[in-house]
């Protein structure tokens, strides 16, 4: 069998007061700048990283580079300091 799972990638944030955003109407256009890759997670874990495009004539994330978290080290915990 297989797991469905949902993949969610954020292209982008954008910081703005809420004085700005209470003016916002249809036609505003708000400036962005777009990540060279974007990070892809399942269940909030990083999965890939991609590139965002088309393919098809759909919105498409390519994947460049997994993220293989068996290679990641786990960080030092240092326990009960000694004086």
């Amino acid at each position: 069998k297989t797991a469905s799972v949902r993949v969610n990638a954020t292209l982008t944030r954008k910081q703005c007061s809420l004085r700005e955003v209470m003016e916002f109407k249809p036609g505003t256009i708000v400036p962005i700048e777009m990540p060279q890759t974007v990070l892809a997670r399942v269940d909030d874990v990083p999965v890939f990283r991609g590139i965002y495009g088309a393919s098809r004539g759909k919105a498409a994330l390519k994947v460049v580079e997994p993220i293989r978290h068996y290679e990641m080290k786990p960080p030092t915990i240092a326990l009960g300091a000694t004086k």
